[in-house]
């Protein structure tokens, strides 16, 4: 059974999973991938909260992919695009 916390962080991921498309078809590209970091952040979070964990203000998606016990089950690839999304999002926010 999913909790109503969880619930609702991953109806965020749904939310920003429609913005990113939203984004593209509009060829707004640096909105699209922003929207995709945000989707995976909010869905490590999800995982996080479903632990029993606290969820505190943090963007980097490698690390959220270690408190989400998840890191183990990603491959090398993958790790490398969590980096570049993590990357990407604090270069379109705070450059």
């Amino acid at each position: 059974m999913i909790s109503e916390s969880v619930r609702k962080w991953l109806q965020r991921v749904d939310y920003d999973v429609e913005t990113a498309e939203a984004m593209l078809h509009t060829r707004r590209y640096i909105y699209a991938v922003t929207m995709c970091q945000q989707a995976v952040e909010k869905c490590l979070k999800a995982f996080i909260v479903y632990l029993g964990e606290d969820v505190f203000p943090i963007h980097n998606l490698l690390r959220l992919a270690e408190l989400s016990k998840v890191k183990d089950q990603i491959d090398k690839n993958q790790m490398m695009k969590l980096d570049f999304l993590s990357q990407y999002y604090v270069n379109a926010r705070y450059k």
